[in-house]
């Protein structure tokens, strides 16, 4: 006997089943089956599936979130494709959210990492240009055609914001080595990234200390550090940028 067997001639044996949903008795051919070897049957006729697919269908065709949806799908579809290609993408916190600054194919998965509350407040102050696949400022009209100056903008909005709705910044808090960093370059310090991952930053007075290259992952990734130029093969010297100069007003300075 065939695994299986036995199920199937206990449910062919039943010829006849009430149906769940119209709780009228009928035949065993009026119902679906799942799986002929396992004997799997639905509980369902013919005729009431019909109904509840034709319910359903009805239903989503008349569904205002549906037609906004699809309405949206048609008229944006690069932030659809932006969307699909930048959602495997990891975030340092799972609260965040992932801010396209472009909708450009090559900046699809080119991203900024915010707090969710402002990043539904700053789009108060910006505007999509469809023909450009990037933003501009609602009040002067400002093409933001760089990474760079869309973080820079926004993270000057951020002092309206917070006296204004109390929101969290984007821009999370440093550690304190992080600062250290910061500080050491904004001093004229030198930051210098290994191929084997370690991390020299030498010092105004001539110290020299190793740090971890986790230290330096977020200020790349925030750009609060700019690559400057390769000092050799193996070596690559950065420097602190103009959002970094920012994010220290925010910061308090650490002695170094």
């Amino acid at each position: 006997m065939q695994p299986g067997e036995t199920l199937t001639r206990l449910f062919i044996s039943l010829k006849m089943r009430i149906c769940k949903k119209c709780k009228i008795e009928k035949d065993i051919s009026e119902y679906y089956v799942f799986d002929k070897e396992r004997g799997y049957i639905s509980w369902t006729c013919h005729r009431c599936v019909i109904e509840n697919n034709k319910t359903k269908k009805y239903n989503r065709s008349n569904d205002v979130s549906i037609i906004h949806t699809r309405k949206y799908v048609s008229k944006f579809p690069e932030k659809i494709k932006a969307r699909n290609a930048s959602w495997m993408l990891k975030s340092i916190n799972k609260e965040n959210h992932m801010h396209h600054w472009s909708y450009n194919e090559e900046h699809y998965k080119d991203v900024i990492e915010m707090n969710r509350i402002f990043h539904r407040n700053i789009h108060r102050f910006i505007v999509y240009d469809q023909s450009k696949f990037m933003y501009r400022t609602k009040e002067t009209g400002y093409l933001l055609d760089t990474k760079e100056k869309h973080i820079k903008y926004i993270y000057s909005l951020k002092f309206d914001l917070l006296i204004e709705d109390k929101l969290t910044p984007f821009i999370l808090k440093l550690s304190d080595t992080q600062k250290l960093i910061l500080n050491t370059l904004k001093n004229g310090g030198k930051l210098f990234l290994f191929d084997d991952g370690c991390v020299g930053l030498d010092k105004c007075n001539g110290d020299s200390i190793n740090i971890r290259k986790s230290s330096i992952k977020r200020l790349l990734h925030f750009n609060y550090i700019e690559y400057a130029y390769n000092c050799s093969i193996n070596t690559k010297l950065y420097t602190i940028s103009s959002i970094g100069e920012l994010c220290l007003k925010d910061n308090k300075n650490i002695e170094i």
